[in-house]
């Protein structure tokens, strides 16, 4: 029992500096900076990590990454995400959402997320896209705006975008390295609205490692 456990955290780790190793995705602008990842939140396997970024032309903002491992295929993952129904089970807040696939490899999720009190119901249209590699696969996100008649502005979510990427390990887990960037101001202060999204997050973690898990 020993030895299987040694073995394990020594495969994780392994994944875990590959990880590390994985570059930011594109945001938006020029003169990028970035400081150091902070961990904020670990639960139940689950992490998460802030660091500030600024780039030309957009305002201070930060940069949420959450880690965990996935004991799945890779294929069954992506399929979370690709499926409208199985999106549904694990995306927490959807209240309603449709998607327009243009390939296998391309579709755009139109969302309404519908947050906890005191938050405010939002609209989400987001870009996904995936790319694959030797070392695992990568889910890129954008949102975009899209006027809706009798939709106000202030009610949706504009420049928004991060990655999901997977890691495949030898003992065949799958690590899931995620990264987001929202330059939405908040509505309230960062210590009341944080500990919400980190339970959101992390709902929808653990619903999409049980969902993909899944027999």
């Amino acid at each position: 029992m020993y030895r299987k456990r040694k073995t394990k955290a020594r495969c994780l780790l392994t994944v875990l500096f590959m990880a590390m190793c994985i570059p930011g995705f594109a945001f938006k602008g020029n003169g990028k900076t970035k400081s150091e990842w902070n961990l904020a939140k670990e639960s139940g396997g689950v992490t998460i990590h802030y660091r500030w970024i600024e780039a030309e032309g957009f305002p201070k903002t930060r940069e949420m990454r959450a880690q965990f491992v996935i004991e799945s295929e890779l294929p069954e993952i992506i399929l979370c995400f690709s499926d409208p129904e199985k999106y549904m089970l694990w995306a927490s807040c959807i209240k309603e959402c449709r998607f327009d696939k243009a390939s296998d490899s391309a579709w755009i999720v139109y969302s309404v997320m519908n947050y906890p009190w005191p938050f405010n119901k939002k609209i989400l249209v987001t870009s996904f896209s995936i790319q694959n590699s030797k070392e695992g696969s990568i889910i890129r996100i954008k949102a975009f705006s899209e006027k809706n008649p009798g939709v106000s502005e202030s009610i949706t979510i504009n420049q928004y975008e991060g990655a999901w990427y997977f890691i495949p390990s030898q003992n065949g887990e799958i690590l899931v390295d995620y990264r987001v960037v929202s330059c939405t101001k908040p509505v309230f202060p960062r210590f009341i609205q944080d500990p919400v999204i980190q339970k959101i997050c992390i709902k929808s973690f653990n619903g999409l490692k049980k969902l993909a898990e899944k027999k």
